[in-house]
């Protein structure tokens, strides 16, 4: 992953995954936190057969100054709404926009 470094602080980032493709955890990770120091926000989702332990970690991943990631295991994602599954999405968003504006992240 890469990004380009602007000075424009409104605009928020925000990335779903649904998969890791050929990323190394120690790779992702670093990017994870480097990127907590700017405006971007990962959702991952974990949907059909497992395991997704790596994503339930990077959730949980120390040392970033800002929560910048939330991971998702929908059950059942067939039989759910499309609200549900949009309130799913933006599980930990707005929390995320709070604590970016409070670090200087997001005008």
């Amino acid at each position: 992953m890469a990004w380009r470094v602007s000075g424009r602080r409104s605009l928020c980032v925000w990335i779903t995954a649904d998969r890791c493709g050929r990323c190394t955890p120690r790779g992702l990770s670093d990017e994870l936190v480097a990127a907590s120091q700017r405006n971007i926000f990962y959702k991952f989702l974990g949907v059909g057969e497992g395991p997704f332990d790596f994503l339930r970690r990077l959730d949980d991943l120390r040392g970033r100054p800002v929560d910048n990631a939330h991971f998702i295991e929908p059950e059942g994602v067939d039989a759910i709404g499309d609200q549900q599954f949009f309130d799913l999405l933006l599980e930990e968003y707005p929390q995320w926009l709070i604590d970016a504006r409070n670090a200087g992240l997001i005008a």
